[in-house]
């Protein structure tokens, strides 16, 4: 019994030692799980169930024995429920805002492109020396589709996030009137509190706004894109029209005015 005592230590040893063996057991189990989410969202694919980790687990004993386990043991801590996936994403998605915002502040200015809210900036690395990068911080919610809607938005969208209106240099619009107004639009507002942050339109738009126009007003042109159109709404309502596109080789799309 003494000599069991030396080898094995008293019971507190032992239940010290399985403490730290189960924890060491869910470090192992969690560092899958967050590299699997890590990866999905990294490809933009979609979190389907466990079918991702079925496929680790066949080539892995750690995640193998685990799922067996919540097989064998319904009511046990599985770690693999939505909430655990959301909130992982949610860490995930805070860190590489974080990432982004503290390079914002390194660059000290910025422009705003578009209220899915992104930020250009130009981003210094010692390997690839400087490059102009946009980044996406987040989606955010209109519930106004004014001018001032827009304001109330963007400057606070910012302040969240800590960076400084005053940093910024650039608003780069498409041009409809609410966004690029010259009396009442979203860049004339923010420019009254920064005028430094000029407003640069959308060239593309632009020119595919006069092509657009300048079509309109000529009746061979009206036919020639309105043919087009309901050539892709005949092949797009039905399955069977869309085989034929597929047998004659035919690639029909959507005739768009905006872009």
């Amino acid at each position: 019994m003494e000599r069991l005592l030396k080898l094995q230590g008293g019971i507190d040893e032992v239940l010290e030692r399985h403490i730290q063996d189960e924890k060491q057991r869910w470090r192992e189990i969690l560092k899958r799980i967050f590299d699997v989410i890590k990866h999905l969202a990294s490809q933009n694919l979609a979190m389907r169930g466990h079918a991702t980790l079925k496929l680790v687990s066949s080539y892995d004993t750690v995640m193998a024995r685990h799922l067996r386990n919540v097989r064998e043991n319904s009511g046990s801590v599985s770690n693999l429920s939505h909430d655990i996936q959301n909130e992982i994403l949610s860490l995930l998605a805070n860190t590489v805002r974080d990432k982004i915002i503290n390079e914002i502040k390194e660059a000290k200015y910025f422009g705003i492109l578009q209220l899915a809210e992104v930020i250009r900036y130009v981003h210094f690395d010692c390997e690839s020396g400087h490059a102009t990068v946009k980044e996406t911080l987040s989606f955010v919610q209109l519930d106004k589709l004014n001018a001032a809607g827009y304001e109330e938005i963007i400057l606070p969208s910012l302040e969240e996030v800590g960076l400084n209106f005053f940093g910024c240099r650039a608003q780069m619009y498409d041009n409809a009137s609410v966004m690029s107004g010259s009396i009442s639009g979203v860049q004339t507002k923010l420019r009254e509190k920064n005028p430094k942050a000029g407003f640069i339109n959308c060239d593309n738009h632009s020119l595919n706004l006069a092509g657009v126009h300048a079509a309109s007003v000529d009746p061979t042109l009206v036919t020639f894109y309105g043919t087009i159109q309901e050539l892709y709404v005949f092949f797009s309502v039905s399955i069977a029209h869309w085989k034929m596109s597929e047998k004659l080789e035919l690639t029909v799309k959507k005739e768009c005015d905006t872009r």
